[in-house]
């Protein structure tokens, strides 16, 4: 169990909360509003990551539909009663898990306590009081008139948790170290994060984890990705912190500006050694939530040496933030002591069990002695009994202590015992016991010994023992004159941890605060070593539009060659057609999108109506029809003409041009989570969605074409996308009739400048070349770009390039259309392909270009009929008659032949 989510949509309206089993928090959003489409559960779905999610069995059927085609094979989907999502039960939940909380918190609290959260003494009613305090703390959360489904969600999730304990026979207390029961509760949004799906996260490799070849292993690793690429991090809680970071890069520019100072602070060269011995101490910091052992120890070594790096940062917000914990180090090392001085954690660590030092309890301590002073007792006991037996018998007994079994006579089972009367054999040694040991009751046997104890023994054990024994009270019997004393012993060690327990979560709340912190110090050192490795550069973060990048580079394909060579990038989003040429087409696609609007309208109220159109950038009339050619007057006041919000780029296979669109994709990315860039300069404005088509994914689970399923991401990104984001299309149309592909192409280019200032910044590469004369000329704001190339015979119309001897790539983006060629066959060349292929290839391409006829090899027909006849020949052939050096050498000469 790591992350269950639970969502429930009702009425267009979406509520969310899930449950970490590694912090042990349950997280709660407002209810949203949310359509059929699951934009925004798409966006929850990548950016939490769960395991499992529970759905109402009387929700939607659209919303079964989506989970079944999206998610149905990775995700686990159960199903519970509508009646428990219902909002007055939720709350109940939740308000008796605050009662609860707040019950543990009193009771932890001392006497001359006067924090807030102990004002419920002052009414009438203590109980009512724990009520309203509750009430209070929740309200605080989350607005409860606004959030019913959300509220819903929570109390169906902590029912759900009851039952998992219930299940495995777990205490549902929360002081119980194997409770799952969340210790907080918070809450979350997702409008301060950039929009990015799931296709974008396998797209960019953001994650790329690896099960273990063995079936029955559940650990994996992290293969080549962004997060492997990022993750320095040592603690537990750090690693988890990073992956929330990685999986909701942020678009709030205060947490992004803090991020970035942070790490400029601990790049400083004062600061190196100082980074190194933080990291080491993190990896010892385990997580707190679940262990308490050295986490004190190594936090405050963490916090003195964040208290020696004041003077190197005074200003830094970071730095600010940690001063408040100072105080905190006295509580640790408080704790810490408690800790060191209660359990012997080597003798622990051999016993499996927690064991508490000597002259902690003084009660402890003599039942220790006791318990290391049976030998002695129980063997002079021994001597006392063997004396009233026959000699050969007596040899043999002893007297043995069995944990909850108590003192029992042994004698061995797998021996043959005589005196002067009478002999038993092995079979029938019991019997000859019994003739001696009367009164003795046989209690158990195993393959060596058998086991007796009877009720006169114990007298007389008990009357030998208050000799040796002296402080021992007076019983009737040895088990209750000395009783189970390792059992005694364990009770006790657990009693005095029990104490130990209480008097640590006295100041649970700090733990947990300084444990968020540490956490968040250990992403920051984990970035600041990536940075100081590859040499990455703070990014500037804007709120305009802006896309600058100067010698960019890919952060994982840079690791996986020699050289990589970098390239720049200028974009700015809100550009879309220009000139007056363009009115046209900037009019058809609009009036199609007014179509869209009117049709939504009959079923939208009018201030919806009136908030698409204008997210359309179109004027929207009040009447039922539109007159055409009505459009939004373009902006010619920007400056920084020379940008504009699309570029293409063309280029031969191999080129590198994927590796461009990714290597754009992922520097905005890394500069939203807060992460310097691998750039020698970056201007990156505040992105709010990131859309990719890259990456093509066909699975028998959807009932789509690998075609479609590109449809389905650019229909994403045509209908969400505004200024403020980033689209990068690779290669589309490539999966259907190369007209209709780059018709398909142009026309969504055409449509995404149409929005004018709502126009995303786009990045896309084509091998559709001729359209550079035929229909990207008619349309302005369009960057036009190729990968430079170096080719040892000129590409001329009649050879186009294909036949060169020698293709160089220089793998530099260049501004220019770039040549009509994509170099396919000769990249299949070099990939290994045939000669004879390759040859039939170029004459085949020449034929298409210049429309000449296609003519059969009839090389292959001739060649074929030469099978035919040696197969026929074959068959007829008497093998028994026919040597076989001759046969053998007739079939030879026939293929030579």
């Amino acid at each position: 169990m790591e992350t269950i989510m639970c969502i429930h949509w009702k009425s267009n309206t979406l509520g969310c909360a899930y449950y970490s089993s590694h912090s042990l928090e349950m997280f709660l959003m407002e209810d949203i509003k949310e359509t059929d489409e699951f934009e925004y559960t798409t966006l929850l779905i990548a950016q939490i990551v769960p395991k499992c999610i529970i759905l109402s069995d009387t929700s939607d059927i659209a919303l079964f539909e989506y989970f079944e085609q999206e998610h149905g094979t990775s995700i686990e989907i159960k199903k519970m009663h509508g009646k428990d999502f219902s909002f007055e039960k939720g709350r109940y939940l939740l308000l008796n898990w605050y009662i609860h909380h707040i019950q543990q918190q009193q009771s932890t609290y001392h006497d001359d306590d006067a924090s807030i959260s102990s004002q419920h003494m002052f009414l009438m009613d203590p109980e009512e009081g724990n009520k309203t305090h509750a009430y209070l703390q929740l309200e605080g959360l989350i607005h409860l008139d606004s959030s019913h489904l959300t509220v819903g969600c929570a109390g169906v999730l902590l029912k759900h948790l009851q039952k998992i304990e219930q299940e495995e026979g777990i205490d549902g207390d929360s002081q119980n170290e194997l409770s799952i029961q969340p210790i907080t509760l918070r809450n979350f949004s997702c409008e301060k994060c950039m929009h990015v799906n799931a296709d974008t996260i396998k797209s960019l490799c953001i994650f790329n984890y690896e099960t273990h070849p063995n079936m029955h292993q559940k650990h994996g690793k992290e293969s080549l990705s962004l997060f492997g690429l990022l993750n320095r991090t040592t603690s537990v809680l750090g690693k988890q912190m990073f992956h929330e970071w990685i999986s909701k890069p942020t678009t709030d520019k205060d947490i992004l500006d803090y991020r970035h100072e942070s790490i400029r602070f601990f790049l400083q060269a004062d600061m190196r050694d100082i980074v190194l011995e933080l990291s080491g101490n993190l990896k010892h910091i385990k997580n707190i939530h679940r262990l308490l052992a050295k986490f004190a120890y190594y936090t405050i070594r963490t916090l003195s040496l964040l208290g020696q790096s004041y003077r190197y940062g005074p200003e830094v917000a970071f730095m600010n933030k940690t001063r408040k914990y100072l105080s905190v180090t006295e509580i640790m090392k408080e704790v810490g002591s408690n800790i060191n001085d209660t359990i012997d954690f080597e003798t622990s660590k051999a016993e499996g069990r927690l064991i508490v030092k000597d002259n902690v309890d003084s009660d402890l301590d003599s039942l220790r002695e006791k318990y290391e002073a049976l030998d002695n007792y129980l063997l002079k006991i021994s001597k006392d009994i063997s004396a009233t037996l026959p000699v050969g018998l007596g040899a043999v007994l002893n007297v043995v202590y069995f944990p909850q079994l108590g003192y029992l006579i042994t004698l061995p089972q797998n021996r043959s015992v005589s005196d002067s009367k009478s002999t038993s054999s092995h079979s029938h040694v019991g019997d000859y016991y019994a003739g001696y040991l009367h009164g003795f009751e046989l209690q158990f046997t195993t393959t060596e010994n058998m086991y007796y104890k009877n009720d006169r023994m114990k007298g007389i054990l008990f009357d030998a023992l208050t000799i040796i024994l002296q402080y021992l009270q007076v019983f009737s019997e040895l088990d209750g004159a000395i009783g189970d004393i390792h059992a005694m012993i364990a009770d006790k060690e657990i009693e005095i941890i029990q104490a130990l327990s209480e008097r640590v979560l006295n100041y649970v709340n700090q733990f947990s605060e300084v444990a968020s912190l540490l956490s968040e110090l250990d992403c920051l050192i984990s970035l600041t070593l990536v940075a100081l490795r590859f040499n990455y550069v703070e990014p500037v973060m804007t709120m305009d539009d802006s896309l600058i990048i100067k010698q960019g580079r890919h952060p994982l394909q840079e690791l996986c060659v020699e050289v990589f060579i970098p390239n720049d990038t200028y974009l700015q989003g809100g550009k879309g057609f220009k000139s007056k040429t363009s009115d046209r087409l900037s009019s058809m696609y609009q009036s199609d999108t007014m179509s869209r609007v009117k049709k939504e309208g009959t079923r939208n109220s009018t201030k919806e109506l009136a908030e698409l159109s204008k997210e359309s950038n179109i004027t929207v009339v009040p009447t039922t029809t539109m007159e055409p050619g009505i459009a939004p007057s373009s902006n010619t006041d920007q400056t920084n003409e020379e940008i504009k919000s699309v570029q293409i780029v063309t280029g031969a296979n191999f080129s590198g041009k994927s590796v461009y669109l990714k290597q754009i994709a992922l520097i905005v990315y890394m500069a939203h989570i807060g992460s310097y860039v691998p750039a020698e300069k970056a201007i990156i404005g505040i992105t709010d969605k990131l859309f990719t088509r890259i990456q093509t994914s066909e699975t028998v689970s959807k009932p789509q074409s690998a075609f479609a399923f590109d449809l389905q991401q650019l229909y994403r990104a045509l209908n969400n996308s505004s200024n403020h984001s980033l689209v990068i299309i690779d290669e589309f149309g490539k999966g259907t009739d190369s007209s209709d592909g780059a018709a398909l192409f142009c026309s969504v280019i055409g449509y995404f400048l149409s929005r004018c200032e709502r126009c995303p910044k786009i990045v896309a590469s084509t091998h559709f070349h001729g359209m550079h004369h035929d229909i990207l000329s008619a349309q302005d704001g369009i960057s036009l770009s190729q990968t430079e190339i170096l080719s040892r015979q000129p590409n001329t119309e009649e050879n186009q390039g294909e036949e060169g001897e020698e293709v160089v790539f220089l793998y530099r983006i260049v501004p220019g259309k770039g040549p009509n060629a994509s170099y396919g066959i000769w990249c299949a060349g070099i990939a290994g392909l045939p000669s004879s292929t390759i040859e039939r290839a170029i004459e085949l391409s020449d034929c298409f270009l210049n429309d000449k006829p296609i003519e059969k090899i009839e090389a292959d027909q001739e060649n074929y009929k030469k099978l035919q006849r040696i197969k026929d020949e074959f068959l007829e052939v008497d093998l028994t008659r026919v040597d076989g050096q001759e046969f053998v050498s007739s079939i030879e000469s026939l293929f030579k032949n």
